[in-house]
């Protein structure tokens, strides 16, 4: 049986020998496997699964790396009541573009590219054809009645694939796609560098920051909700006021 790292390897190796089209419909593999949950709470299991007929415009990723989010746990426990088992879970995916749908666009086989919360939508309402696709009413989740990223490969609608730079830190950029994404979107549409800013819960924030913290640099303070463990983290990361949600205390920072 192949691993990831063997599917990928023969992926680069014809890379080498062959110009990839848009259009192709290649399998990257014949035999698909990932970790499956058959049950709330029950432990995940790796087994073979069948994908079915790749979409006309969807594509498929050979899975390099997953993150793993605390809303993944949730699908597993059925915590929110939206479950679908068997459940593949994993919503923080980084690969390789290993099929492409017929009419899929943009994309190319071999190309990096990252998957999150969401995988499609219906991509003709007034909310896809606005930019908002995440509120389409059709938007589809990655890991609730669709296969997740704990996997051999994940699939996705072209549009909902994010083309990633060569110059990331592969391994890394699975959480920017889920708290990376949900706290800077926000902050860039609705904040200014003059006003002061709140974040509630702050551990995405710490996850995520890094990435993109020169471009917090303007804002006089930034405020957060922490557990007590993550306080000395987020001074650090140049909050000016937080607030400890476990003890109900609020801290200074004296920077």
């Amino acid at each position: 049986m192949p691993t990831a790292n063997q599917i990928q390897d023969e992926l680069d190796s014809k890379l080498k020998h062959e110009t990839p089209s848009p259009a192709s419909t290649l399998r990257a593999s014949k035999e698909y496997r990932a970790w499956i949950a058959k049950g709330p709470k029950e432990p995940m299991v790796l087994e073979t699964f069948d994908p079915g007929p790749l979409g006309s415009e969807d594509i498929e990723v050979a899975v390099e790396h997953c993150g793993v989010c605390h809303s993944d746990l949730s699908i597993l426990n059925n915590d929110w009541g939206t479950s679908r088992y068997p459940a593949i879970l994993g919503h923080e995916v980084v690969g390789r573009v290993s099929a492409i749908g017929a009419n899929a666009k943009r994309l190319a086989v071999g190309q990096r590219v990252g998957v999150g919360w969401f995988s499609g939508s219906c991509m003709h309402c007034k909310q896809c054809m606005s930019g908002s696709h995440h509120l389409c009413t059709r938007v589809q989740a990655t890991v609730v009645g669709h296969s997740g990223g704990f996997a051999t490969h994940v699939r996705s609608h072209w549009a909902w694939a994010i083309p990633l730079s060569q110059t990331l830190n592969f391994p890394e950029v699975g959480p920017l796609l889920c708290e990376g994404v949900t706290v800077f979107a926000p902050l860039a549409m609705y904040a200014k560098p003059t006003e002061r800013v709140g974040i509630i819960g702050t551990l995405s924030f710490l996850f995520s920051a890094p990435g993109w913290e020169p471009s917090l640099s303007g804002f006089p303070a930034l405020s957060a909700s922490v557990g007590q463990f993550l306080i000395k983290d987020v001074g650090l990361l140049g909050a000016a006021i937080w607030t400890c949600g476990e003890a109900y205390s609020a801290k200074e920072n004296n920077r």
